[in-house]
């Protein structure tokens, strides 16, 4: 399966594509509100208004069983939720005056939130496994911060901004301009390590890890391109290099998956992996 959200009727609307049978599914498409779908195996999850109480709600579908269940209700604003197959992570910006505010819950047990958020901006959370991780702000720049049970911990406090953090639960990756570009590190939680895994000068951002494959949009090239590393052999893939922006990639089940501008509008292609 793939998702995005949607415009061709000038209103965000959420489509899945079935690989296999090659057939396009509107899921949520209408009159009403859906933005900033994840997917995991075979659920989805997307944010939407709810018009009568002017708040907006993270709705998930099971496919096999078209099972539709409301998660989390009464968000202020609308963002990327990410869905792990155990874990649920979305922000939220509940008091504008105290800034955006992560949160993570069990996919499909009772909602719990902490009653008093850590100060500061928390704000791109990422679900793998049990673990969340996100970017946060509390000491002046941004810095990538793990949670994991009741637990939040920085994973790197350092110089420049750490931003855009992804996991699958057992590696942690984000972008970094330490350096005065933004290159990829990763911090293995069993471990402790830090690795900088990318360091051309240009800029790679904006990374997804899951199931060992890590891709990113990388500019070597002087517009934005798609690459991706094998983590169980290192090897790096020039997954697509052409006219025009591919960006925002995402990736799962050996396939990657990205926006491209190439047409002049935005569409989605996807990239099938074969390892050795």
């Amino acid at each position: 399966w793939v998702v995005w959200m949607d415009n061709r009727t000038e209103n965000p609307d959420i489509y899945l594509y079935n690989l296999i049978e090659n057939v396009e599914w509107p899921l949520a498409a209408g009159t009403e509100l859906d933005m900033y779908p994840d997917i995991r195996n075979d659920v989805v999850v997307w944010m939407h208004l709810e018009e009568e109480f002017d708040a907006w709600a993270i709705r998930t579908l099971d496919i096999p069983t078209v099972n539709r269940t409301q998660l989390v209700r009464g968000l202020s604003v609308p963002s990327r939720p990410s869905i792990s197959e155990e874990t649920l992570a979305w922000g939220d910006l509940p008091i504008a005056a105290f800034g955006w505010d992560v949160q993570k819950k069990p996919l499909y047990s009772t909602e719990a939130r902490e009653a008093i958020p850590p100060r500061g901006d928390q704000m791109n959370p990422d679900a793998g496994g049990t673990l969340a991780v996100y970017q946060d702000n509390q000491n002046g720049d941004w810095d990538v911060y793990m949670w994991s049970g009741q637990t939040r911990k920085p994973v790197f406090s350092g110089p420049g901004d750490q931003t855009r953090p992804t996991t699958d639960g057992n590696l942690i990756v984000w972008q970094d301009n330490r350096n005065g570009n933004w290159d990829l590190y990763s911090y293995d939680p069993a471990t402790g390590k830090v690795t900088q895994l990318t360091s051309d000068p240009s800029d790679q951002a904006r990374p997804h890890l899951r199931d060992g494959i890590l891709v990113w949009q990388d500019d070597r090239e002087g517009d934005w391109d798609i690459r991706a590393r094998d983590l169980s052999t290192g090897k790096e893939m020039e997954i697509f290099t052409g006219p025009g922006d591919q960006t925002d990639p995402r990736t799962g089940n050996d396939k990657i998956v990205w926006v491209d501008d190439r047409k002049g509008d935005k569409d989605v292609y996807m990239y099938e992996i074969y390892r050795d």
